[in-house]
């Protein structure tokens, strides 16, 4: 199960690197020669900070993984309101969650007592 979870994620950062579109002759020969520069310092230090740049952009532009609760059923309006800020509702954990700005989802829904969380 921890393993899967890993290679999803690393299915993700493939996609987010945009390099999907290689074939997986020419991927797997890029990631070889990552792992012939991972012993230099420097260059793990350059590719951490590309990384770190790359997500903060994103989450700059979509928002960070959220998830939203409410003491009670929230009123349909609330639903409707989660929806257009493209949150989607978890029938298994009754919450919502989705990427957005938390200070936006906040200002949003301040009038129907959600809770607003980040899940990083």
């Amino acid at each position: 199960k921890v393993r899967t979870r890993r290679l999803i994620e690393l299915g993700g950062l493939v996609s987010k690197a945009g390099v999907e579109g290689l074939n997986n002759n020419a991927l797997l020969g890029a990631l070889l020669e990552i792992e012939g520069k991972m012993k230099e310092e420097s260059t793990v230090k350059k590719w951490k900070d590309k990384g770190a740049a790359a997500f903060e952009r994103d989450k700059a532009q979509n928002g960070e993984p959220l998830i939203v609760s409410f003491d009670a059923e929230p009123p349909r309006e609330a639903k409707d309101k989660l929806r257009d800020l493209g949150l989607r509702w978890n029938r298994f954990r009754r919450e919502w969650q989705g990427y957005a700005k938390k200070e936006t989802l906040e200002e949003n829904l301040k009038e129907f007592g959600a809770l607003v969380e980040s899940v990083e």
